[in-house]
């Protein structure tokens, strides 16, 4: 049989004689399932360590039920059957989680995994101590902190002085002005902190 309607479709089989006896008849039922939704855990993210939260972006299943769940890393789900749920206490690097919909009848279960990429704290910047020098030698050493995530750079914010190597924590500056010169030493992390 072909062509069966979504929902209870009822059949009927009859038997007639060519006699004088009457027909007998049989019914049966084919439930026909609606298709299950086809999951889509939304698109991959990135967030800071500092703020190790995020709001998930799911399709709302039309048929069956939508279930979130942690495949790798760790996460505290809020609402596992909200496709927008929040997911908090996320780990460092990678964390893969998985959308379900499961349909009641007998169609198979979707799923569909996203990323949340947890990235490092940026180090805190430390320029090292003040100095002072004499205006027939106007150089310095500088000693930052190497960081330990992200990367370094020294920039002159007031007065004048040439930065041999800007992005080393430890590199000389020549040509100081006469007075005060600020330097600054800035890490920035290439993530999203």
């Amino acid at each position: 049989v072909t062509g069966l309607t979504l929902g209870t479709n009822i059949l009927e089989w009859t038997i007639t004689s060519a006699g004088t006896c009457s027909s007998t008849t049989g019914t049966m039922t084919i439930q026909v399932d609606p298709a299950t939704s086809i999951a889509n855990a939304g698109s991959n993210q990135t967030v800071c360590i500092s703020s190790p939260n995020a709001t998930l972006a799911a399709n709302t299943p039309t048929t069956g039920v939508g279930t979130w769940s942690v495949i790798s890393g760790t996460g505290v789900i809020t609402n596992s059957l909200a496709a927008n749920s929040t997911v908090t206490n996320l780990s460092l690097g990678t964390n893969i989680l998985e959308w379900t919909i499961t349909s009641a009848g007998t169609c198979s279960s979707t799923t569909s995994t996203m990323t949340i990429q947890v990235d490092p704290a940026t180090s805190i910047a430390n320029a090292g101590s003040n100095q002072t020098v004499c205006i027939s030698s106007p150089n310095a050493t500088l000693a930052a902190n190497t960081p330990t995530t992200g990367t370094g750079t020294w920039s002159v914010l007031t007065g004048g002085g040439v930065v041999t190597s800007s992005t080393s924590a430890n590199t000389t500056v020549t040509g100081l002005t006469l007075g005060t010169n600020i330097l600054e030493w800035t890490i920035t992390s290439a993530g999203t902190c």
